[in-house]
């Protein structure tokens, strides 16, 4: 599959569920899109990696903890041994739930459980997560 392939079955994810891809852009991705899915703002960003590009589907869902961090990595590295295909990761001071995968041989039914299932796993851990370690949710925009 091309990036060309690639985008032109996001673009077909998003007629699916009836909104234009040109309004959830990210400005500065090039090709990179935002959806909201329940309390979730899911990314879908393609990597043109030049021997393998692959897709990154990504939730941030709060910023770090400023008190109990050490406990909160622990509860993390928990939750990822429960989490299929996805895990929770910090850039910064944010934490995400992320998943990538090469491009190569993904089809819309794949890329629609992707992102359902990950914006699932945010929209479930978002709330649990923030109320035990009193973070911040992460808000887009």
């Amino acid at each position: 599959m091309t990036i060309q392939q690639c985008i032109k079955m996001i673009v077909a994810f998003y007629k699916k569920h009836n909104a234009n891809i040109n309004d959830f852009r990210i400005p500065q991705q090039e090709h990179g899109w935002w959806i909201q899915r329940g309390s979730a703002t899911v990314y879908i960003i393609i990597n043109p990696h030049e021997h393998a590009p692959s897709i990154r589907i990504m939730s941030p869902i709060l910023y770090l903890p400023e008190d109990y961090i050490l406990p909160f990595y622990r509860r993390c590295l928990e939750l990822n041994m429960e989490l299929m295909n996805c895990a929770l990761g910090a850039a910064e001071d944010t934490v995400s739930v992320v998943t990538e995968r090469p491009i190569a041989g993904l089809d819309p039914e794949e890329l629609e459980s992707m992102i359902a299932y990950l914006s699932g796993v945010a929209d479930e851990i978002d709330d649990k997560l923030a109320e035990e370690f009193k973070a911040r949710l992460f808000k887009h925009g």
